[in-house]
């Protein structure tokens, strides 16, 4: 049991994510199994490095990932889980769609002519039926989430 306050090591991060999550390594592996067309950053911060494509179980020990609607793409700078972007790509239908809250600090805008909300470190930017949820923590600058978004590109 980890002491509160003590930072997670890789490894514990990874383990993690494993419980909640199946990992493929290639884009080309998960794309058939979703229920989207994903789109490609063509920028990541300098440093980060994508640690795969992630599709949630829900906790079935064999679950159908058939028509995926929820996709999340973690990347990390030198192995370390403080220095974090996590990404959320859902599918937005009647049983997936919620609408974006907005803080105090929160504005509404548009990013390459789609929908966006800009809050605080993260971004959510609404393309098509998809949304792209970008937050780059404590590590980096906000601007860097607004990157993230204007660099999505259609493969």
């Amino acid at each position: 049991i980890m002491e509160e306050g003590t930072p997670k090591t890789m490894a514990q991060e990874l383990a993690s994510l494993n419980e909640i999550s199946t990992r493929f390594e290639t884009e080309e592996e998960v794309r058939p199994l979703l229920a989207f067309d994903l789109m490609r950053f063509t920028y990541i911060p300098e440093g980060y490095e994508l640690e795969g494509f992630r599709l949630f179980t829900g906790g079935e020990e064999d679950p159908d990932f058939a028509n995926s609607k929820y996709l999340s793409m973690n990347f990390y700078k030198d192995q370390d889980p403080e220095k974090h972007i996590y990404v959320q790509v859902r599918y937005m239908d009647e049983e997936t769609g919620y609408e974006s809250g907005l803080t105090e600090d929160g504005r509404k805008t548009t990013i390459n002519g789609y929908d966006a909300v800009v809050d605080g470190k993260s971004v959510d930017m609404l393309v098509e039926d998809v949304m792209y949820m970008i937050s780059v923590g404590d590590a980096l600058p906000a601007e860097e989430a607004m990157k993230m978004a204007e660099s999505l590109a259609k493969r």
